[in-house]
């Protein structure tokens, strides 16, 4: 191991950092023996010859150790690959178990929040997938029940009719939209004649039934979103003035034979948008007015809203604004007609 150095040198010239009482033994045996020699780390054995001479094997450490270095560093290598392959392997199990998980967190969320239009993309036949289907037949089954009640909430449950307020909002939109192409709105107000008596005749069944073929001719002539189910045997519509009078014609035509083949009797008021602009409402309330004027009568008749009815419900309303005014202020005086037994011209109390 030291070329550098000539036959016979001194033991002590080699720069052994070993005993050299080590090297009179006759071998080293099983036993390397461990050295520094210039910095170095160095390992050697050595064996007696018959002739006396020692021969001795010598290696760098480093050399000695390097298999088992390579392979200790595989080993790690190895290790490190496989925990992190199983540490991807996890993670995608987790993200494969929690991300419908997730999906159905943020779901529950949406749903809370009233958004019945969330949709869930998991389809598998696990536990998960179990839950996902009965989360989705839980939001059909509160969507459907939602828009069942927004229906029964703006719909006549009997005719299936827009009630009177949602049909204010319609009439309202459509009334816009007329005047804004130019065309006259009118406000429709229709009153079945004799429907009480025809109840207790025929009883509320009947009386049903013929509400509800009524509302159909409302509909066929008048169209969806037009017509409402205002109370009991009223109804309301709102059409173009240029119309009106074909439409009301078809109207009574098919009340003609509307009750079991006999003649069904409408009361029709009509109010003019042209003759005052008004809110929906109150142009339904001038069109009930007009209708009203025909109260008493039994046949079918139609009859439009004029000045002199306008005046006649200003004064209406100013008897009805002022009337606490007028009964503090003295403006009411109040006669008390006596009550005169005819046998003797006395005042009687019955």
């Amino acid at each position: 191991g030291r070329p550098d150095l000539s036959l016979g040198s001194d033991l002590n010239e080699l720069g052994l950092s070993i005993q050299p009482d080590m090297l009179k033994k006759e071998n080293s045996g099983d036993e390397l023996i461990r050295y520094k020699a210039d910095g170095e780390d160095r390992q050697m054995s050595f064996s007696t010859l018959s002739n006396g001479m020692k021969l001795v094997c010598i290696a760098p450490a480093a050399e000695i150790n390097a298999p088992w270095i390579r392979l200790i560093r595989a080993i790690l290598m190895i290790t490190i690959i496989v925990i992190i392959f199983y540490v991807i392997l996890i993670f995608l199990v987790m993200r494969v178990i929690t991300s419908p998980l997730k999906q159905l967190t943020d779901a529950s969320q949406r749903l809370a929040d009233a958004d019945y239009d969330v949709d869930l993309s998991y389809h598998g036949n696990n536990e998960i997938g179990t839950l996902t289907g009965s989360f989705k037949m839980m939001r059909d089954r509160i969507r459907n029940y939602i828009d069942d009640l927004n229906h029964q909430l703006y719909h006549d449950k009997l005719t299936d009719l827009p009630n009177m307020r949602h049909f204010f909002t319609l009439a309202q939109e459509l009334r816009s939209n007329m005047l804004a192409q130019g065309l006259q709105p009118v406000m429709l107000y229709f009153d079945i004649v004799g429907l009480r008596h025809y109840n207790r005749q025929y009883g509320f069944e009947k009386g049903d039934r013929l509400i509800v073929g009524f509302a159909d001719i409302l509909l066929r002539q008048f169209g969806d979103h037009r017509v409402c189910r205002y109370s009991g045997d009223h109804f309301a519509a709102v059409t173009d003035e240029s119309s009106v009078e074909e439409e009301l014609r078809a109207v009574l035509q098919e009340c003609e034979t509307a009750m079991d083949g006999q003649r069904l009797p409408v009361r029709i008021g009509v109010y003019p948008n042209r003759l005052e602009e008004v809110d929906v409402n109150i142009a339904c309330d001038r069109a009930k007015f007009a209708c009203d004027q025909k109260k008493g009568e039994h046949g079918s008749s139609i009859t439009y809203f004029d000045e002199t009815m306008l005046k006649k419900g200003e004064v209406y309303r100013y008897i009805i604004n002022n009337l606490d005014k007028a009964l503090a202020e003295g403006w009411v005086k109040v006669y008390y007609q006596p009550i005169i037994r005819i046998a003797d011209e006395k005042v009687c109390d019955e």
